[in-house]
């Protein structure tokens, strides 16, 4: 399950950042961008829901909206994190033994082929929200210095072992 107060207050705490890092105060912002003094401090306390005020905030500190909109991140570490420890332990499993202590990375390969691959070999079950999961484990080899993302297409890492 998705804790959007979770990612609203992770929002607004880079957007007060951004803020402080310009040198306003909230009175001064308020002044810059129309908004209540009460709504920006709500914003940045990931109190508001109304993602019309995220954006309109966002263009008024001059915050990447490329960036707003890739909030996902955060999103798939809480749904790795909220994995049991048994599913993860199992999933790390998986992976090790069958993708990095194989050949199978030796050419750069997606998240979403690894999965494939581990469907393929009946190891995962397509029912499960894995691809997910996949992501933190690999991120989490990364790390580790056992895997290495060799490049980005899009916002998709290309995974070869080390």
């Amino acid at each position: 399950m998705i804790n959007h107060q979770n990612i609203r207050h992770a929002i607004g705490k880079e957007f007060k950042s951004k803020r402080t890092s310009y040198g306003y105060t909230i009175k001064d912002f308020a002044d810059i961008s129309g908004l209540a003094l009460s709504t920006i401090n709500k914003i940045e306390n990931g109190v508001i829901v109304n993602i019309d005020l995220y954006l309109h905030y966002a263009l008024k500190i001059n915050y990447s909206l490329k960036k707003l909109l890739s909030q996902p991140t955060i999103i798939e570490n809480q749904q790795y994190n909220n994995l049991t420890p048994n599913k993860k332990k199992r999933l790390t499993h998986s992976i090790r033994a069958h993708i990095i202590e194989t050949d199978f990375l030796d050419e750069p390969k997606s998240s979403a082929l690894i999965q494939e691959e581990l469907l393929r070999l009946g190891l995962i079950s397509k029912k499960e929200n894995t691809s997910i999961a996949i992501s933190g484990v690999l991120r989490n080899f990364v790390n580790k210095k056992q895997l290495s993302i060799v490049m980005k297409v899009g916002r998709k890492n290309l995974y070869v072992k080390i």
